[in-house]
């Protein structure tokens, strides 16, 4: 997979976006040899970054969500746990009754945010997975149109290609002044999760 040869790739610059709110770019003409030298490098730096979460990201079980849910319903139970504790309210000072308000709070927050991860997850296994699979196997077989957002010779700039496929959008931006690459991946409407290169897998939603 990362050894692939991507001659018959094609890379266009980025146009307007396509209409009906799903936030795609349009090819808006060809580049020029150098930029898609860079756009084919950072293909494959996409392709690295899946690779070494392989397990998490193709795999018919495991997700990149689980660690997180299993953090979250710690935490609920241990709010829970905290807030079952309290027998007189009606006995307690203004202090003690903040940290319980507090604590309602995070209850409240913490599971919403348990059930947006569940649902994500959910659809991750149903959708995104097999729509990354569909992305790499039609990048190897060169079928895929690569987009280009930025211009390589602007320091002061971002250089960013997209790649789409189905209810999956792939971008990844290479920051200036030599600051890495990060690798994004989100469903329509949903920021999945993040590749960073230092090693961490990080969901944003």
């Amino acid at each position: 997979m990362i050894n692939a040869v991507f001659d018959r790739i094609r890379v266009c610059r980025g146009g307007v976006r396509i209409r009906g709110g799903r936030r795609r770019l349009t090819c808006g003409g060809e580049v020029d040899e150098v930029t898609r030298s860079e756009v084919l490098n950072l293909v494959g730096k996409f392709l690295r970054r899946v690779e070494k979460y392989r397990d998490v990201l193709l795999g018919n079980e495991r997700t990149p969500f689980d660690m997180y849910i299993d953090e979250l319903e710690n935490f609920i139970g241990y709010l829970r746990s905290r807030l079952s504790e309290v027998n007189n309210p009606g006995q307690l000072d203004n202090a003690e009754r903040t940290i319980i308000e507090l604590r309602k709070a995070l209850l409240t927050v913490s599971s919403t945010m348990l059930r947006l991860l569940r649902r994500v997850r959910k659809r991750w296994l149903m959708r995104g997975r097999l729509e990354l699979e569909e992305l790499i196997i039609k990048l190897v077989k060169s079928e895929v149109t690569v987009l280009v957002n930025g211009e390589l010779n602007k320091e002061e700039e971002g250089f960013s290609i997209y790649l789409y496929a189905g209810h999956l959008i792939v971008v990844v931006e290479k920051f200036p002044r030599n600051r890495g690459i990060t690798v994004r991946l989100m469903l329509t409407n949903i920021r999945v999760f993040t590749l960073y290169r230092q090693g961490c897998l990080t969901i944003m939603y």
